[in-house]
């Protein structure tokens, strides 16, 4: 008989026992459950269909040269060794296997705006087996397209499809020919996954490129300042900024052995400071200059006080003396 809705109060009467199974728990939520009650026996069949949304694995941005291979991969490496056996020695080396969603392109620019693309998209999946030997299953294309500059190009079909069993049952009456079949619980799970590739091409031109990269490095100037304000008061990065900046206002004032002394701090507190280290080598440059000049006219002075004066009156000594065989007047 099909029951629907509440049971009668009579229907299992004189029964005492319970018999519970993880079947409903087993299954997500949703799908479509039919069910029939017969006497004692009981039997239900559930049906249920999942569709997801789409995942974007990654989103990476790949600069590469004209005729210059680029390759991105999203997945996994695992290593395993390798043996070389020669007639004297054996070699071991690791080697890795990549699995995953793997890219392989190589542009040729044209004068026309057009861009010729070798795409070859692979999407694998694999490990390593009880013997630490690799195996991989891939599905993978390769295709010359041609695409114009800023255009989007799909590709699609590189599909993976796991079909997976299971069967739950009561111990050792499930086994039983035939019969035993109404007592077991049967679970087919198909997963099928799409892996769709978007990529976008655009030709970058040599003063974009040089704009671009100066929009960034004000951004990434602007980052940092706002990340050096975050920081304590006495940190060395900070000091090394404080430092800096009275050295250069020593310098524009004419104090350069105030700014030397500060330029040093700054260098000694963050040796990886540019700006600090071109500033103190700058002025210990110009300190050297300055001392070398010094020494020099100390020594010019030195030989004027050391000459001798010449006679009170008279003229005095010529600078070149005639030789022995020449005539004076």
């Amino acid at each position: 008989d099909l029951a629907v809705g509440n049971l009668p109060a009579d229907q299992l009467a004189g029964h005492s026992w319970t018999v519970r199974t993880d079947f409903n728990d087993a299954v997500p939520r949703g799908g479509f459950t039919f069910g029939i009650l017969r006497n004692d026996v009981a039997a239900f069949i559930r049906a249920l269909e999942s569709v997801t949304d789409a995942t974007v694995l990654a989103n990476p941005k790949v600069l590469t040269l004209n005729k210059q291979e680029g390759h991105v991969i999203v997945g996994r490496r695992d290593g395993y060794l390798t043996t070389t056996v020669t007639e004297t020695t054996a070699t071991q080396t690791v080697e890795f296997l990549e699995t995953g969603t793997r890219l392989f392109f190589r542009p040729f620019i044209a004068d026309d705006g057009f861009v010729r693309l070798e795409i070859h998209p692979e999407d694998s999946s694999g490990g390593l087996n009880e013997q630490s030997l690799p195996f991989k299953r891939t599905t993978e294309v390769t295709t010359n397209i041609m695409v114009r500059d800023g255009h989007t190009v799909l590709i699609g079909g590189l599909f993976r499809e796991a079909l997976t069993t299971n069967r739950t049952q009561v111990p050792y009456a499930g086994n039983i020919p035939i019969a035993g079949a109404l007592l077991q619980t049967n679970t087919d799970a198909t997963e099928r996954e799409e892996v769709i590739i978007l990529l976008t091409v655009h030709v970058v031109k040599e003063d974009i490129y040089a704009r671009k990269s100066a929009e960034l490095a004000e951004d990434v100037e602007l980052m940092r300042m706002g990340m050096r304000k975050g920081l304590q008061v006495y940190g060395r990065n900070r000091l090394a900024q404080a430092h800096y900046r009275w050295a250069v206002e020593h310098e524009e004032a004419g104090r350069l052995d105030k700014a030397l002394w500060d330029a040093r701090l700054a260098a000694h507190l963050a040796p990886t400071n540019l700006p600090a280290l071109q500033l103190k080598n700058r002025l210990q440059e110009e300190r050297e200059t300055e001392r070398e000049e010094g020494l020099v006219r100390d020594f010019v002075r030195r030989r004027i006080r050391a000459a001798p004066a010449p006679p009170a009156g008279g003229r005095g000594q010529p600078a070149t003396q005639p030789s022995d065989g020449g005539t004076t007047r």
